[in-house]
């Protein structure tokens, strides 16, 4: 099964916010990522990131309606895969706060440069990382 994921870069004047995975959960434990989440039936890509974004960070972002900034597809087996759709996001109401404890055991604001040297859920996104 492919797992579909919406995630947004979220910059701004503090850098870039960073959600820390719980060690205990079964995708990217104990891995830093952006905010974001699983993609519904029926939801686009853009719809389900301002979902997230509401119900983890309590942010309120315009549903994104252009092409992903970024996107990552990597397919480990028949059973596994992941297709990822990111955005960066600048502009949002709402402070960033944590509302998915179940799910992330802190948020940070990080520069780029701090960020390149996390434990990144992705390889991929050093290479946005270094864009911003």
């Amino acid at each position: 099964m492919t797992h579909r994921i919406a995630v947004g870069a979220l910059v701004g004047p503090l850098g870039v916010l960073m959600c820390h995975r719980r060690p205990s959960l079964q995708w990217y434990p104990a891995k830093w990522d952006f905010p974001g989440g699983h993609i519904e039936d029926g939801e686009t890509a853009g719809e389900a990131l301002a979902r997230e974004l509401l119900e983890e960070v309590n942010i309120r972002i315009v549903v994104p309606e252009d092409a992903p900034t970024f996107s990552i597809h990597d397919n480990r087996g028949a059973t596994d895969g992941l297709a990822l759709s990111g955005w960066v996001i600048t502009e949002w109401s709402g402070v960033p706060e944590n509302l998915a404890r179940d799910e992330h055991d802190d948020i940070r604001w990080f520069t780029p440069i701090q960020a390149l040297e996390l434990d990144l859920a992705h390889h991929a996104y050093f290479a946005l990382l270094k864009q911003l």
